[in-house]
């Protein structure tokens, strides 16, 4: 009896520690992932700026435009779901988990480097942008 509430009370342990896993990132994948963000920011932007169709270009089109022959930007986020939101102007980039639910790192295109290293939390937050364009406008200069 005391060998099955041993092995049961591993195998729940072994479970939320491997659920944890799967919703968070090693610190070194969050700088190799904060390093190569802000390039991903202005080749997104110039999909928004220079292309008479960025406008109407969906997240996903504009994210798959950004990093078509960026071997850097396949190798560092082919696994990662990519957020965007954009006024015309400027864009909030925001990387999350593979599934989509957590936010790792969020990035506006007006500011320099990252702006939200979520990765560095001790518990992630939903993937939900954080940075919004009328209050960002309002601390410009």
């Amino acid at each position: 009896m005391k060998t099955k509430r041993i092995v049961f009370c591993y195998v729940i342990t072994v479970g939320v520690l491997i659920g944890a896993g799967c919703s968070s990132i090693s610190p070194r994948r969050g700088h190799e992932l904060e390093s190569s963000v802000p390039k991903l920011t202005t080749a997104i932007v110039a999909e928004v700026c220079d292309t008479d169709s960025g406008c109407k270009l969906s997240e996903d089109q504009l994210v798959e435009n950004a990093m078509k022959g960026n071997p850097e930007f396949k190798r560092t986020f082919h696994d990662l779901k990519i957020k965007v939101k954009h006024n015309n102007e400027e864009v909030v980039v925001l990387i999350c988990t593979p599934d989509g639910k957590y936010a790792l790192i969020e990035d506006a295109s007006w500011t320099l480097g990252v702006d939200r290293k979520w990765y560095l939390s001790k518990t992630l937050p939903p993937a939900e942008f954080t940075i919004d364009f009328v209050q960002e406008e309002k601390k410009k200069p």
